[in-house]
């Protein structure tokens, strides 16, 4: 298995606004891990995206790749911050760099879960992923696994 150096949103400096919630990156083997720590602002995705972008570059260059999406302490964001990440993710269609899927990690005990999972799945259904959600972070690694036909990244 090869692991990858953490990477956060904190690693990109904001032109104007510092972003609220704060996005933690590792790479394992084919599967890119994101711990999105909540609530967030519209600030958060541009950081985002100019973190990760890097590492979808690189996870694409090695073929099928997937994300997993693990939500800590609030899912809690905007409508205008699910737009702006249902916009991105349909841009990674465009450029041909979309995730072959995507699992969400949702605990049942985060603020907002009940509310935002609806939502979150929606932005991803309407990029055109493939999208589950999880309660823990193993099922949703296997769920991944089993969906890029790889052997198990812990």
């Amino acid at each position: 298995m090869t692991t990858s150096k953490r990477v956060t949103t904190d690693d990109h400096q904001p032109k104007r606004f510092r972003p609220h919630g704060l996005v933690e990156y590792v790479v394992l083997d084919n599967i890119l891990v994101c711990e999105a720590i909540g609530p967030f602002n519209l600030e958060l995705i541009g950081s985002a995206v100019s973190v990760e972008s890097p590492l979808i570059d690189t996870l694409v260059k090695q073929g099928k790749w997937g994300d997993v999406v693990v939500f800590k302490q609030s899912a809690m964001a905007s409508l205008e911050v699910l737009s702006s990440l249902t916009g991105y993710l349909r841009s990674l269609s465009t450029s041909m760099k979309m995730p072959s899927a995507t699992a969400l990690v949702i605990s049942p005990k985060i603020e907002g879960s009940r509310i935002m999972t609806p939502h979150y799945r929606k932005c991803y259904a309407d990029a055109g992923v493939e999208v589950a959600v999880f309660d823990d972070v193993d099922a949703a690694l296997a769920w991944m696994q089993n969906r890029l036909g790889s052997s198990p990244a812990r």
